[in-house]
Parts: C-alpha cells; sequence; structure tokens
C-alpha cells in the first residue's frame, strides 16, 4: 500500500536539501542542546520529514516525537546558520504534523490540546467566562472604537500584570480602546500542533468576531498572535483583516512619539533585553523596543551576545511546552543563564510567554542574583 503525505509533499524538495546540509544549524537549536540526540538536530528533524514525503513509511512513536521536538524558533533558518537556502524549518515542522495528525497519530498531548481548544477556545483549557477575570479593563465591547486590544490567552490567564500595564498606559494616553468580551485563541497552538483545518476554523470565528467590532486597529500584547493576525493568516488561510494591525511595542513607540504619553521618572537600573522569537526572527522587529528602552532616563541598556536574529528561544513555543515541559524548562534555564552573564537588574521582554517561562524555570534553578522580569509594557507603566 501507498501511503500518501499531503501536507509534506509541498516541502519535500527543502527538507531534502536541508538534510544534505553540512549542519551548522545543530550548534544553535536549543532543543537539540538539551535533547542532545541526532534526530533532534533541525538536520535530523528535515531527514525523517523527508521520509515521510516520500511516501513508503508507516509513521512510528518514535517519529512523531522527534517531529514533535521542535520551538519552531526559526534560529535554525537564519543566514548565520542556514547562509545558502534559508531553510523554513518551522514550516517542515507543521508540514510533517499536520501529516502525523491526518494519519491518527498525535501524542496524547496534542490530541488533548486539541480539545481544549475546541471545547475552552485557549490552550489552558481554562474557562472561557474568567478569560478577563483578573485584568482591571473598563472598556469591554464598545464598537466603532479606534483601539481594539488584542489581549490573548498567555496574558490573560496567566500574566495579567502585562494586560493591566497596557491598560494604564492607553488610558494615561486616553486612547479609544476596547476589548472583546468574546475573544478567543489566534490559534496558533492548533498551527504547530497540526491540526490546520481547526486553526482555520478557529481563525475564521476570530476574524468574524473582530470584523464585527468595527475598530479601526489592532493592537496585541503577545507576539505570537500579532504574528497569525498580521503574517499567518493572510499567507496561509487567505484571511486580511481590513485594518492595521500593531504588536503593542510598535503602537507604544507611536504613543511616545505623538506625545500621548511621557516617560516622567528615571529607571536607574542596568537591563537586558530578550529578542522573543515571533516578534524579533518571525516578525523582524528588533529594534523599536530598544528605541523605547533608550528613552528611559538613567537606564543601561547592555546586549547579550546572542540577540536580535540570533537569540536563542525561551524554549515554550511550538508546543514544546506541551509535549517536552522539562526539556521546554531547560532551555529556559539555559537562556536565563545567557542573561545573566551581564549581570542585569531586570530582564526585559515583550512577549508574555517568554516571561511565564522565564518564571516558571527560575523557580527550578539555584542563583543567588537578584533581578526582575517584567514586560516592557509594565516597566513603562510604572514610570508614568
Amino acid at each position: 500500500m501507498v501511503i500518501m503525505y499531503m501536507h509534506m509533499e509541498k516541502m519535500k524538495e527543502k527538507a531534502w536539501i536541508c538534510s544534505l546540509c553540512p549542519k551548522l544549524c545543530r550548534h544553535v537549536c536549543p532543543v537539540a542542546q538539551v535533547l542532545e540526540s541526532e534526530l533532534d538536530t533541525p538536520n535530523g528533524k528535515a531527514l525523517l520529514a523527508y521520509i515521510l514525503a516520500k511516501n513508503n513509511v508507516e509513521i512510528t512513536p518514535s517519529m512523531v516525537t522527534h517531529l514533535y521536538n521542535c520551538t519552531t524558533c526559526g534560529i535554525c533558518g537564519t543566514e548565520k546558520w542556514c547562509p545558502i537556502e534559508r531553510i523554513d524549518m518551522p514550516a517542515i515542522i507543521r508540514a510533517a504534523r499536520a501529516d502525523i495528525v491526518d494519519a491518527g497519530k498525535a501524542p496524547r498531548k496534542i490530541v488533548e490540546l486539541e480539545n481544549m481548544m475546541r471545547e475552552n477556545k485557549n490552550p489552558y483549557g481554562m474557562p472561557r467566562e474568567n478569560r478577563f477575570s483578573q485584568i482591571r479593563v473598563h472598556v469591554k465591547d464598545k464598537k466603532d472604537s479606534e483601539v481594539l486590544y488584542f489581549v490573548g490567552c498567555t496574558a490573560a490567564y496567566k500574566r495579567p500584570e502585562i494586560p493591566n500595564a497596557v491598560v494604564k498606559i492607553l488610558e494615561t494616553g486616553k486612547i479609544d480602546y476596547t476589548i472583546m468580551g468574546d475573544e478567543i485563541c489566534c490559534g496558533k497552538p492548533l498551527v504547530d500542533a497540526g491540526y490546520i483545518e481547526s486553526a482555520k476554523d478557529n481563525a475564521n470565528e476570530l476574524v468574524g468576531a473582530i470584523e464585527r467590532m468595527h475598530s479601526n486597529t489592532i493592537v496585541a500584547s503577545c507576539p505570537s498572535c500579532y504574528y497569525m493576525l498580521k503574517t499567518y493568516y493572510p499567507k496561509e488561510f487567505g484571511i486580511k483583516l481590513g485594518i492595521e494591525i500593531f504588536h503593542i511595542t510598535e503602537y507604544l513607540e507611536q504613543l511616545l512619539e505623538k506625545g500621548k504619553i511621557k516617560i516622567a521618572k528615571p529607571y536607574d537600573k542596568k537591563v537586558i533585553y530578550h529578542d522573543p522569537c515571533y516578534l524579533g526572527r518571525h516578525s523582524g522587529i528588533y529594534d523599536v523596543p530598544r528605541r523605547i528602552i533608550g528613552n528611559i532616563n538613567q537606564i543601561n541598556l547592555v546586549e547579550s551576545f546572542f540577540s536580535k536574529d540570533n537569540a536563542h528561544c525561551c524554549g515554550r513555543g511550538g508546543d514544546f511546552r506541551i509535549t517536552a515541559p522539562d526539556a521546554s524548562l531547560e532551555i529556559a534555564k539555559n537562556r536565563l543563564k545567557e542573561l545573566l552573564e551581564n549581570e542585569p537588574d531586570t530582564i526585559i521582554t515583550t512577549c508574555p510567554g517568554c516571561k511565564d517561562q522565564f518564571i516558571d524555570a527560575l523557580e527550578k534553578m539555584e542563583s543567588s542574583k537578584k533581578f526582575k522580569i517584567e514586560d516592557l509594557c509594565e516597566v513603562i507603566a510604572y514610570l508614568l
């Protein structure tokens, strides 16, 4: 019997090219560094994906495990580590996972994730009615507002201090904003899991809700939500929102430039900035957060050797925190150790997922150093 894997058929050539490469990326892949397996390097996973695309093998449990051992961070495809082809490894991984799902071989935790997304519209299985229970929002479901603030699942359920800071910034700037009472997940966990059709259904539901708000602009706290709405939906699903979409840092810079908000207090601290994968490598936003930090009086911004497109992942993405939680937190610990080499007082990031991941990892680390982990919006809200 000939087995057809339709998703990987489209990526077969790229997977083949990657599998023949000299393997420079193996030295920078955060998953390979902690799992220490050749099949968990980008090259090894590309080879497995190519084998799938050849249509002549059954999917084995081992193959499934290795193909889900990826954070989709994309560092392996940057110019430094993939100078010839700039292979899009996240696309290869998602195609392989989609074929695994279609074959009914998805890992149990991934099946449970899809069930939670269908029932609760978030990857944590939390009740929908509790989505904004920890957020001090004063405007909800206001039609025709200037700004629709898209909070995102991790900010809403795990790190409410971030949307509370955003709300303070928006209200200080007297911005006409609202949030959607029926906000749901952007669907990225489903895309990364391989449930492409479920993700598309989720996207259509979300876009319908957004369009009914008649807002002029969407502002998102989460880089993954921003990436999905601005890049993935139009590119992969053909769904285009006819309004401007900003990550909160882009919008924050506009507010500062227009004088809508002013940083009133100094911040006499040494800080280091962690580039989130889906704001940096996947969306190309590196300088905006740094410019905002540079506008703060008395702040001392230092850079990690691994920064911008060379920044290492926090380990959370690609559903890796779900399928391999211990290894995921080991990646976060490795990244924290890199950042702490500069002895900062504060680690600043612009991703609720990165902050949550670092805080969880810190609980498992032995460190005598005292420092804070904060989202940039928290810092700005404090200094207003």
